[in-house]
């Protein structure tokens, strides 16, 4: 994909580059981003999903457990950053995409 996206600034903008990870430690997600951002060749990624949002990380009162928030947080500073164009979230369960 590199190759692809380095062509041309016109080119880049024509391809959604996303990529993302089911590790919510800091380190686990800058390495995901790093990595996504080299194998790309790009400046930024348009997408970074938080992958299998799982019921464990939905506290017993209905909100995102510490480690998701953080994850989210971080998240959301690379779009702060630049790095990334969009965050989202991806779930096989009906009660986390509600709480999310």
């Amino acid at each position: 994909i590199k190759d692809i996206c380095d062509r041309s600034h016109d080119t880049r903008k024509d391809i959604f580059v996303a990529s993302g990870g089911t590790d919510r430690s800091e380190k686990a997600m800058d390495r995901r981003l790093i990595d996504a951002l080299e194998y790309s060749g790009g400046h930024y990624l348009d997408m970074f999903v938080l992958e299998y949002v799982c019921p464990y990380e939905i506290g017993s009162d209905g909100t995102c457990t510490e480690s998701l928030a953080r994850a989210i947080e971080k998240a959301r500073s690379w779009v702060d950053q630049g790095l990334v164009r969009y965050v989202a979230a991806s779930t096989h369960s009906h009660v986390v995409g509600a709480v999310l």
